[in-house]
């Protein structure tokens, strides 16, 4: 973790927090797509946030999935417009 806060205190927005290592994949609809962020969200202590783009042309309910450290989680569905 870049700029970790102290133990229990919010992540900071400038810099922000980002994690190191080996990136996570994210995929949506069956797809790997591009992620732009991810570490500690602003302003919460302790909560992780990933930022990635949605594919164009994929609509409806997608299952989305993210793999880091060789786990992957269990597929979630986001409504796509």
């Amino acid at each position: 973790m870049t700029n970790p806060p102290a133990s229990g205190s919010p992540a900071s927005a400038n810099p922000l927090s980002q994690t190191t290592g080996a990136p996570p994949v994210v995929t949506i609809g069956g797809q790997q797509v591009q992620v732009q962020f991810s570490g500690l969200a602003p302003g919460y202590p302790a909560l992780y946030q990933i930022n990635a783009t949605v594919p164009l042309g994929l609509t409806g309910n997608q299952q989305v999935t993210i793999s880091i450290g060789g786990q992957t989680s269990p597929a979630a569905i986001l409504p796509v417009r």
